[in-house]
């Protein structure tokens, strides 16, 4: 409806100065799509009207249905929109703008499916990326914020924050790690309701000051409004940062692949500093994306009894797939809860695929969300009121 809204709204631009666009294409806005390439190649200017009434009413990039127009304005040589539907332009499917004759004014039109979302940007004369300037939806990744493209059946799953009130935050501490040989970064978060007297769950989680950033994860506001919404029970949540205290430095990729040392400090030196919460729950988790996902395979397959629960999204398995054969050969399958998640667009879900059916088959409490998005912390932070509400939901 909103679309259409917009489309009778560019329509009365041409009320104004030019014979209706309306007409020719039957009120329809998908048409309104198909058509435009030949309307720029057969009347340029009213292409520009449309491109400007767009503008104007901020529905840039343009999407109905399954079809989506791109639009740019700026002066360029050459312009392409890249982002997870195209692995960020090395993979298929690059988008590439076709420039308007006699303006300033680039498009691309494209389909994707309905529920897609994407994080994307515009790359001007092959070497600037930049966000999309006429879109005020954006994401913040791992390399700073990009656009965000939604199609119309994408569905926020994210929990109402009105709801609840804050949980506790505590101030981040240094640890000395006497596996590790190394100075760690610690934050914890108890959820609204949490009392270490009642039933509790534990959720240690890689990547942790990303999965806590407002903009990225905002795990705990979701964890809360979880709680405080009776759809979870009180959580304590460990946050372990990859970064090197005193450079900020992103240790992650050594850290997170096969590294034993690492396996040792969260499957046997986290539980032993954090003794007073561990030894009063069985309801404990890890959690991690890309390789912390494979890092919370892996841990959680060492370290059933402690780790029996894992939530692993968007694992990259590359580095070493045989993590995942090990787990035709686990324990205590039917009283562990596993939660797999991955995207279809570049997103190693043919590897993660396998997995999900190797639990699947060993009767495990596993649910996979298989979603058409990308590589994307827009995509981990959607699927997250999920995750934490079938592994510490009150029925276990």
């Amino acid at each position: 409806m909103k679309n259409f809204k917009t489309f009778l709204a560019i329509s009365i631009f041409f009320v104004a100065g030019m014979v209706s666009f309306c007409t020719q294409i039957d009120n329809e806005p998908s048409n309104f799509i198909q058509s435009f390439k030949h309307i720029t190649e057969n009347d340029p200017s009213r292409a520009v009207v449309i491109a400007d009434s767009l503008s104007r009413l901020k529905e840039i990039p343009f999407v109905s249905g399954e079809r989506v127009l791109f639009l740019y304005q700026g002066e360029a040589e050459h312009i392409s929109w890249k982002g997870d539907f195209n692995n960020w332009g090395r993979g298929s499917g690059t988008v590439i703008g076709e420039k308007i004759n006699g303006s300033n004014w680039w498009y691309a039109t494209t389909t994707f499916p309905l529920d897609a979302r994407f994080d994307y940007k515009i790359v001007i004369d092959h070497t600037d990326w930049i966000i999309d300037p006429a879109n005020q939806n954006t994401q913040l990744g791992g390399a700073g914020y990009n656009s965000v493209l939604f199609l119309p059946e994408w569905e926020n799953l994210e929990p109402d924050y009105t709801k609840g009130s804050a949980g506790i935050t505590l101030k981040p501490q240094i640890i000395e790690s006497n596996v590790l040989g190394k100075r760690v970064s610690l934050t914890l978060h108890q959820t609204s309701e949490f009392l270490t007297e009642s039933n509790f769950g534990i959720l240690v989680v890689t990547d942790g000051h990303e999965y806590m950033h407002s903009n990225m994860g905002n795990l705990s506001a979701q964890a809360d409004a979880l709680d405080i919404g009776g759809e979870i029970m009180p959580l304590l949540i460990i946050y372990v940062d990859p970064r090197n205290p005193d450079t900020g430095e992103n240790l992650r990729a050594d850290k997170f692949i096969r590294n034993p040392d690492y396996i040792r400090f969260i499957g046997d030196e986290i539980p032993s500093i954090f003794n007073q919460y561990f030894s009063k729950t069985n309801n404990v988790a890890i959690m991690g994306t890309s390789f912390g996902g494979f890092f919370a395979t892996e841990l959680s397959y060492n370290y059933p009894n402690i780790y029996p629960n894992a939530i692993i999204q968007s694992p990259a398995y590359w580095p070493n797939t045989a993590i995942i054969d090990k787990w035709k050969d686990t324990s205590m399958a039917a009283e562990r809860r596993i939660v797999l998640t991955y995207g279809t667009y570049y997103d190693g879900g043919e590897i993660a695929e396998k997995f999900g059916d190797i639990i699947n088959d060993q009767q495990f409490q596993n649910i996979r969300i298989v979603v058409n998005e990308g590589h994307s912390w827009g995509a981990w932070r959607n699927q997250l009121a999920v995750c934490l509400t079938h592994i510490f939901s009150y029925n276990q």
